[in-house]
């Protein structure tokens, strides 16, 4: 059986901006399979940066690569990881 580890990491991560865009376009983005929820958001993890990409985008991926991530949970309740910028939310 194939099974996965997904890390939950916080929307701090992300940038108002890109939550909005992954809360509105879903799979509908340019660049990865989005599962958008009210508090966040399921996205699998390109083996490879997108053109036009948001920047949190690049730092989640290489992030989730570097630890063999295939997914990731973006959460309001996820934690915070030190290796990621964190933003405001205004």
């Amino acid at each position: 059986m194939h099974t996965i580890t997904m890390p939950v990491i916080s929307t701090c991560h992300i940038t108002a901006a890109t939550d909005r865009i992954m809360q509105d376009q879903g799979d509908q983005n340019p660049w990865t399979y989005i599962a958008p929820y009210s508090e966040g958001a399921f996205m699998y993890i390109q083996s490879e940066d997108m053109e036009g990409q948001p920047t949190e985008f690049s730092d989640i991926f290489a992030w989730a690569r570097k630890h063999g991530y295939q997914w990731v949970r973006i959460d309001a309740d996820g934690d915070v990881v030190d290796q990621l910028p964190s933003y405001e939310w205004t």
